[in-house]
């Protein structure tokens, strides 16, 4: 794939966490720009990070956020990919999904990750059919 996505990968209501996928080649670019690690770690794939994501317009909002990231190929879509945390509050995940398109990413389809899974060979059809019903 030659494009960045992004989607909120849990149900847009109050929750203790909501959690926000992105993948493809722009992926740490792209997040780089909203998460803001507390120390200064290398990013090593499959590696929990503490830190702040942006998700507010002001500069200076910023709210507590984990970062995981996973890097091509050993990652669900076979691309970098990324799993940025932030509170439940649905205000603070639809604004830090709103950064993360405003830092470069587009808005992911309908079952767009599990294609690329599909796409890449990491996932079979009936793998591909099984995440959908239980989405459905």
């Amino acid at each position: 794939m030659s494009d960045t996505i992004a989607a909120l990968a849990t149900p847009p209501a109050p929750s203790p966490r909501a959690v926000i996928r992105v993948s493809g080649p722009e992926t740490f670019d792209v997040v780089s720009r909203v998460f803001r690690p507390d120390a200064s770690p290398p990013f090593p794939s499959f590696r929990w990070i503490d830190g702040k994501a942006d998700w507010s317009p002001r500069a200076d909002v910023r709210a507590p956020a984990g970062l995981a990231l996973m890097r091509t190929p050993t990652s669900y879509t076979r691309e970098d990919m990324a799993e940025l945390h932030v509170p439940g509050n649905p205000l603070v995940a639809r604004g830090a999904l709103e950064r993360l398109f405003a830092a470069g990413a587009r808005p992911a389809g309908p079952g767009e990750f599990t294609r690329r899974a599909f796409e890449s060979g990491r996932i079979d059809l009936a793998q591909a059919q099984a995440v959908m019903g239980l989405i459905n």
